[in-house]
């Protein structure tokens, strides 16, 4: 499964984040549809980490990546209903694309 992942990094971003040298978080883009390129992102931060804003670096760092690549597409994220930050991150994300504001 690994190998063939990242065979695939250039159309599906896989990103391993480190804060000096400890990883700290695991981000993906998988691609749902090729035609109208939909992804599904995946972001697992290490429990230390949590709270700090990692996941919302995390997902700039991924929209700009796909920004580079893609003129049009769109991003989908599946979240567990008792996750209350990552609920509220992803609305920020849903109503104000850039994350700002």
């Amino acid at each position: 499964w690994s190998k063939k992942r990242i065979i695939r990094n250039d159309e599906e971003p896989y990103y391993i984040y480190e804060l000096n040298d400890t990883p700290i978080a695991i981000a993906r883009l998988d691609l749902i549809s090729n035609e109208n390129f939909e992804f599904e992102i995946s972001i697992l931060v290490s429990p230390d980490f949590r709270g700090i804003g990692v996941a919302t670096y995390c997902i700039k760092n991924l929209l700009l990546d796909l920004d580079k690549k893609f003129l049009d597409y769109s991003v989908n994220a599946r979240v567990h209903s008792s996750n209350k930050n990552s609920m509220k991150l992803f609305i920020i994300f849903a109503n104000n694309p850039s994350g700002r504001g």
